[in-house]
């Protein structure tokens, strides 16, 4: 049964949710602040036997990455309060039915996103590094700054445990009768050719290789998709 409440009673409650939310990010910033070498280590383990040090060039750079660093850790550790509060105000808009399929849903992009984050992290950074950091010679050595080397880190991450989400936007749509399995399948030539084009715009480096490594997941999900998506049909015909 959808629940009957006025828009301001709406507002209220996303007001409180939110300020919950905002709260327990902050909370869990702060804690992480203190942890913020050890998660500095696990971030810099991939580049560290390729350099031998990374370095800060100004006086502040290493204070904001660690702050930056310990935010977006606070940002991942609230994520199930995050997810909580946003089932709490959307679910009384929702039929038990409906309720029942978003739950998995949930489960099934969290593990997705960090799917494609453990990707990145032991494959496609490493080998990005590894092709990046082999034109240095001689005269020619690394100087990397934990700044940039951490936007680099978190441009790989982000990018990928979020195309990784290709699957769950692709079955929703074919759920939703926005589009059939069979339609995907005939405009598959064009769809990996759109693979390949935001591959190229989205990965943060401009070698081909790195495109590569994104567009080959991707149109591996979307071939996954065209099968879970027929079953779907199935099931709804």
């Amino acid at each position: 049964m959808i629940s009957e409440f006025s828009i301001y009673d709406h507002l209220e409650e996303l007001r409180r949710r939110l300020i919950i939310v905002l709260i327990s990010i902050a909370a869990f910033s702060f804690l992480c602040f203190f942890f913020s070498n050890a998660i500095l280590e696990v971030m810099i383990s991939p580049i560290k036997p390729k350099v031998y040090s990374l370095y800060f060039l100004s006086p502040y750079e290493a204070f904001m990455t660690k702050l930056k660093l310990s935010v977006i850790s606070g940002i991942l550790l609230a994520l199930p309060l995050i997810f909580y509060h946003l089932w709490k105000f959307v679910s009384p808009g929702l039929y038990p039915s409906e309720r029942q399929k978003v739950v998995p849903l949930v489960f099934v992009s969290t593990g997705l996103f960090l799917l494609g984050v453990l990707f990145a992290y032991f494959g496609i950074i490493p080998f990005a590094l590894d092709f990046f950091l082999n034109f240095q010679a001689e005269s020619l050595e690394p100087l990397i700054s934990i700044g940039a080397y951490i936007s680099f880190f978190l441009s790989f991450i982000l990018i990928f445990g979020i195309v990784f989400e290709l699957p769950v936007l692709l079955v929703g749509l074919m759920f939703l009768g926005v589009v059939k399995a069979q339609f995907l399948e005939c405009q598959r030539k064009m769809a990996i050719v759109a693979i390949f084009v935001l591959a190229a715009v989205l990965t943060p480096t401009v070698d081909l290789i790195t495109q590569f490594l994104l567009a080959v997941p991707l149109w591996i999900l979307f071939e996954l998709s065209i099968i879970v998506g027929k079953r779907i049909e199935k099931r709804i015909s």
